[in-house]
């Protein structure tokens, strides 16, 4: 992470507090102790004063400090992505070193996650929120009770998934990375994840539902959400089979690429993504499990498509 364009300037006053509180936060001096090991925080500014943003989130100032939570809901991008830095560093060492109850420390960058999943749009600092949950899963989770693990990560988990249809492809893939880096984990789980992608779609209109017709303008909508989820669905698949205790049973995969005509949607890279887990789907669990669900939605000649591209060599 660097520092780069006038952070002081980008962050300045948000419109409350003009006098009083508002003159000595002026003229607070930077703290760049607060985040030591960040590249660059010798240059920061001092953090915006503690606003609505940092006070609803109580996670973060507990764990990390107040310093860093200020840090975190500024104005100025360079101060966000600092405190995700500093919290990175310090993800093990908050319950290593400092006695920090490991629950807590997992509540905290879950809140991170989900924050910035929502509200960020800088690539480079969503993507800095989003590596906060490796050190977590590996260093911090093992110490939880797995279901407190997922429950902590439910908010983040849905604002990831709906951030896969993001516009910029720097954001989407680190959605996905996290995606499937928290399917992966056995403290979270692939049934969990899976239960979020696979989800109707929410795109202010009717759609998702068997048998219903999308309008084309809620199609176009669904094309980078459908793709990104079927394409990590896809991974699933390949890892972990189309098992109900994996959250991919056939029916449920199934109904999602349905509801989202994937098979027939106008863009080629939805198409293609429902190629691949239908084929992956059939290979799991068999013509026997997958074709009747098929029968009713598919034409003849494309599940025979699907049935010689499951066929042929693996």
């Amino acid at each position: 992470g660097g520092v780069g364009g006038d952070p002081r300037r980008d962050g300045g006053d948000d419109g409350d507090g003009e006098e009083g509180g508002g003159e000595r936060e002026r003229e607070e001096a930077p703290r760049p102790e607060e985040l030591s090991g960040v590249p660059g925080a010798a240059e920061l500014p001092a953090p915006d004063r503690m606003g609505a943003g940092a006070a609803s989130a109580p996670e973060i100032q507990e764990v990390c400090g107040e310093y860093v939570a200020r840090c975190f809901f500024s104005k100025a991008w360079q101060l966000r992505e600092a405190a995700l830095l500093k919290a990175e560093i310090e993800v093990a060492a908050y319950v290593s070193e400092r006695g920090v109850q490991p629950p807590r420390v997992v509540a905290a960058v879950a809140r991170f996650v989900e924050v910035a999943s929502k509200r960020e749009r800088v690539p480079q600092v969503f993507q800095a929120a989003t590596r906060l949950l490796e050190p977590m899963l590996e260093h911090v989770a093992p110490k939880c009770r797995r279901g407190d693990v997922a429950a902590a990560l439910t908010g983040a988990t849905a604002s990831l998934t709906d951030r896969l249809g993001d516009s910029n492809a720097r954001s989407r893939e680190a959605a996905s990375h996290a995606l499937t880096t928290m399917a992966e984990d056995r403290q979270v789980g692939c049934a969990f994840v899976a239960a979020h992608l696979l989800k109707p779609l929410r795109l202010g209109g009717r759609g998702g539902g068997a048998g219903s017709r999308m309008p084309a303008s809620a199609l176009a909508k669904a094309k980078l959400p459908a793709t990104q989820r079927l394409q990590i669905v896809h991974v699933l698949l390949e890892s972990h089979g189309a098992l109900e205790a994996a959250g991919l049973s056939p029916d449920a995969v199934v109904g999602f690429m349905n509801g989202v005509q994937a098979w027939t949607h106008p863009a080629g890279e939805v198409r293609e993504a429902a190629r691949e887990v239908t084929v992956q789907l059939w290979r799991s669990v068999g013509a026997a499990n997958v074709e009747p669900l098929l029968a009713p939605l598919l034409k003849p000649k494309a599940i025979d498509e699907v049935r010689a591209a499951a066929e042929s060599a693996e």
